[in-house]
């Protein structure tokens, strides 16, 4: 408030918008930009969530099953004679992870690129910056992977754990009612706890530290330094951000998952049951609107959970009065000198 007959200084810096103005802008500018969604919906699939949507319709193999096709291979390792089909089988499954993961790196990167890009300029009223140089998907790829460091060492510290349990749930099983999964998760629930903290801790950082690098040209150094900074500055807003961003995507997604996978089970039970042409051919449509309609969805959050951050970075920006020569555009900041 100014006393009245008094002018503002013209000098003074405005005020930081809230974070509930941030959530505001951020669904505005998701539902101002749908063709962002497929964009969105690419990253979430190769980071992983592609499982969610194929597991419903597959059918999984018993543990018998596992034990009949793999135990000669288990057997010729264990006797240290592996023969060239395991050694072949060991190499392909390795490479195909390896090719996997790299690949999930880089275009899960290059999404967020496009995305932070459009979502910035919507929310500053502005063209989307035009710089699509290789180096900035690089560079997010780059933060990405360090931010979720401590999720490998955590998962290495609990690989042994989780092999105990699976062991000794399958030499003398508890509840055969509960199925193995359950029992194993809840035989080391710890491990299963700091696996979440470690994810949602590197999706935060890794989430600030692209922002970093996208909209203010840092480099991919002074990105985690100033992610981890703005983080440690606003516990709240940031814990904020990630849960409504994370729960959001969640809540619009799993129950279509889960109408899918009901949706499958009919359809397997008629097909399976020689049932009339005209239900499996319902069954069918039904299951494919239900999973066409999950895939937009999950386009949908995605694209609102990345507006969430590209808002919540903006909006820590330290403001500045406008005309000051000190204010650059991101595209200018890169190409002047990271």
């Amino acid at each position: 408030m100014t006393q009245a007959g008094v002018a503002p200084d013209p000098g003074a810096r405005p005020a930081r918008p809230g974070w509930r103005t941030g959530v505001v802008a951020a669904w505005s500018a998701t539902l101002a930009r749908p063709g962002a969604w497929p964009v969105a919906l690419v990253g979430l699939l190769v980071r992983g969530a592609i499982v969610a949507f194929v597991l419903p319709i597959v059918v999984l193999p018993t543990m018998t099953g596992l034990a009949t096709v793999l135990s000669p291979a288990i057997i010729s390792i264990a006797l240290g004679q592996p023969d060239a089909e395991v050694a072949r089988l060991i190499a392909l499954v390795v490479g195909s992870f390896l090719a996997w993961l790299i690949a999930s790196v880089i275009l899960g990167a290059a999404t967020d690129v496009i995305l932070i890009r459009w979502i910035g300029a919507d929310l500053e009223d502005g063209p989307a910056m035009p710089d699509g140089r290789f180096v900035v998907v690089v560079r997010v790829a780059l933060v990405r992977a360090v931010a979720h460091l401590p999720l490998l060492i955590v998962a290495g510290w609990g690989l042994a754990r989780l092999v105990e349990v699976t062991r000794q749930e399958l030499i003398m099983p508890g509840d055969l009612a509960v199925p193995l999964v359950l029992r194993v998760v809840l035989g080391a629930p710890e491990v299963f706890a700091l696996l979440l903290v470690a994810w949602l801790a590197g999706e935060a950082l890794g989430e600030l530290a692209a922002r970093g690098v996208v909209l203010q040209g840092c480099t991919a150094t002074r990105g985690l330094l100033g992610a981890m900074g703005q983080a440690i500055r606003r516990v709240p807003a940031t814990i904020a951000t990630l849960l409504v961003g994370t729960l959001g995507l969640v809540l619009l997604v799993a129950p279509v998952v889960l109408a899918a996978s009901i949706a499958w089970g009919g359809l397997r039970i008629l097909l399976l049951g020689d049932g009339p042409v005209v239900a499996s051919i319902l069954g069918a449509l039904v299951l494919s609107l239900t999973w066409l309609a999950g895939l937009a969805l999950a386009g949908l959050a995605a694209t609102w959970r990345s507006a969430l951050w590209t808002a919540e970075a903006m909006r820590r920006r330290t403001p500045r009065p406008a005309g000051d020569p000190s204010v650059v555009a991101p595209s200018q900041v890169e190409s002047t000198g990271r």
